[in-house]
């Protein structure tokens, strides 16, 4: 579904292929003076082939994790066309994707129930700005406190998880009873609203993705051991 182009100075293009979009988009998309939607496109495969076609300045994804062909997408549009600045919206709230989705090429993060800050976030990244919905914002802020609680025992044995360690490692390592161990990851687990070692180490990549690299309290605590 193609728009006149009139004199707007941001030419955007919506890749939708699960028809995931919320309906608020097309309104919000319209109400921006400054902005056209050129085209909408339903198969993932007419992203690359459009782009180049229509030298769009944004494209806008709508996904649900469902599958990586969208992050891989992404990849692929940044790698070939990186004029052209790119926005996620989410409709699955996963504030721990952010990291996978900036380092794939996008730009902008949003997720559906933060869609009303899209407006912001496009004239963000049509400037070439990094920018999350403020509901994202919460999500990634609540899990930092979060794991501020963690002891630094803890932290320790977080990390060796996160490394690969098995309990009986960790103990040997550390000098102390498997069970203290499993104990340990128990209550990081807790604390972190998560419920395997896996949701561990995506937590853990997921903190580091989120902080500036200038933050060395970050880096000082959350930089898994070398063996």
């Amino acid at each position: 579904m193609a728009a006149s182009v009139g004199t707007a100075s941001m030419r955007i293009i919506s890749i939708d292929p699960y028809s995931l979009a919320p309906r608020e988009l097309s309104d919000l998309l319209l109400s921006m003076p400054d902005a056209v939607l050129i085209d909408t496109l339903s198969q993932i495969e007419d992203v690359i082939g459009s782009c180049i076609k229509q030298r769009p300045d944004v494209a806008i994804f709508v996904t649900d994790w469902s599958d990586n062909v969208t992050i891989d997408t992404i990849r692929e549009l940044h790698v070939n066309m990186p004029s052209i600045h790119i926005t996620l919206i989410t409709m699955q709230l996963e504030p721990l994707r952010v990291a996978t989705v900036f380092a794939s090429g996008a730009l902008g993060y949003v997720t559906h129930e933060g869609i009303a800050d899209l407006p912001c976030i496009l004239r963000l990244v049509s400037r070439g700005c990094i920018a999350c919905c403020s509901v994202s914002t919460r999500q990634l802020t609540t899990r930092i406190v979060e794991s501020r609680k963690l002891s630094s025992r803890e932290m320790t044995i977080a990390a060796q998880v996160v490394a690969g360690q098995t309990s009986p490692e960790i103990a040997d390592l550390l000098g102390i009873k498997t069970s203290t161990v499993e104990t340990h990851i128990e209550r990081i687990l807790r604390k972190i609203d998560c419920r395997t070692r896996i949701d561990i180490a995506t937590w853990w990549m997921g903190r580091i993705g989120a902080f500036d690299e200038g933050d060395t309290e970050a880096d000082a605590s959350f930089n898994p051991p070398s063996y």
